[in-house]
């Protein structure tokens, strides 16, 4: 039995064999593509991970060598589950949002955090596994931001239409300047 899997016109099998654009792939190039996958994951998106906790944890309560080390091989494990469980590359809200939507997480997470500052109410456990406990329920970001939603979406949404429209007229203020000005590289 062969398992597939295709997006965006990639087919790839469990019998070692990639079609791109259907033409076959050989399988010195796909071990290649799937090595320096594996090391993009497990190297920099590991050691992005590891730099952003050191930074969030830098005010109250910096990290040590050890600390750090432990975060890093608690996170690999994390990662390495994920990898078994097929999980990469595949999004944990399902299909990405249209613009507005993503936006209004944004805003809604920031509200969050500042909401959960002001009570004080600090996260248990690390990276994607963090919850927050809020009376008797344990919730996780999205949860939070679930919530947020679900009581200033309307005012967020709005919020976000007009952060999209600010930033394209921004952006096309920003080329009509650069092309005035006849800027060289």
């Amino acid at each position: 039995m062969t398992h597939e899997f295709e997006k965006a016109g990639h087919k790839i099998t469990v019998d070692g064999t990639m079609t791109i654009g259907g033409h076959a792939v050989p399988l010195a190039t796909l071990a290649a593509m799937v090595s320096r996958g594996v090391t993009h994951y497990f190297g920099s998106e590991l050691a992005s991970k590891v730099i952003a906790e050191r930074k969030r944890r830098e005010a109250d309560n910096p990290m040590s060598e050890a600390d750090e080390a432990a975060y890093r091989a608690e996170t690999a494990d994390a990662f390495l589950a994920r990898a078994i469980a097929g999980e990469i590359g595949m999004g944990h809200r399902g299909p990405s949002a249209d613009p507005t939507e993503a936006e209004a997480e944004k805003l809604a997470w920031a509200e969050v955090q500042v909401v959960l500052k002001q009570n004080d109410i600090k996260p248990e456990g690390k990276g994607e596994d963090r919850t927050w406990t809020i009376g008797a329920d344990k919730l996780s970001k999205d949860d939070l931001i679930e919530r947020r939603l679900a009581k200033h979406g309307d005012r967020l949404r709005e919020e976000a239409r007009k952060a999209i429209a600010k930033r394209a007229k921004d952006k096309a203020r920003f080329a009509e300047k650069v092309s005035a000005e006849g800027l060289d590289l």
